[in-house]
């Protein structure tokens, strides 16, 4: 009995102690400089091009009426990719395929892993047109996972 209320001193008298010199410290002091930077070098900044493996996928598998991981339904300009490499709601351009188009990363797929991308055509013959083939993609506002 006598052990424990001493260890139980010895636990409050140090508590009190570490307690009472926390406030004998300097305040931290935080200095901010403020850097101006045109929103053009942001918008290129967050560009990343990278080399994807792209197949297309679409009817009959996947009619108009199907969802997309995200709950969205699937039509033009919907993108699957894996989410741990691309994230869900990026924005993907393909230049060489699509000139001008901008895509959507809404969708995923249990066969698309890394730097695969499948691409959401309307007609069958469109996706079996497309094939499989590395092109480059362009994701906007995303950062990349290794």
């Amino acid at each position: 009995m006598k052990k424990t209320f001493f260890i139980f001193l010895i636990v409050i008298y140090t508590g009190f102690v570490l307690v009472s010199t926390l406030g004998s410290f300097p305040p931290l002091e935080i200095k901010t400089k403020p850097v101006a930077v045109p929103l053009s070098k942001i918008d290129k900044g967050t560009a990343e091009k990278i080399l994807v493996t792209a197949t297309a996928y679409g009817p009959p598998l996947f009619p108009e009426n199907s969802l997309t991981k995200t709950g969205q339904p699937v039509g033009w300009g919907v993108v699957a990719v894996d989410p741990g490499f691309i994230p869900l709601g990026a924005t993907l351009s393909f230049p060489e395929e699509f000139p001008g188009k901008k895509f959507s990363a809404l969708d995923t797929g249990r066969r698309i892993k890394g730097a695969k991308v499948d691409i959401w055509l309307p007609t069958e013959e469109a996706t079996n047109e497309f094939g499989r083939k590395k092109i480059t993609a362009v994701i906007a506002n995303a950062k990349l996972s290794p």
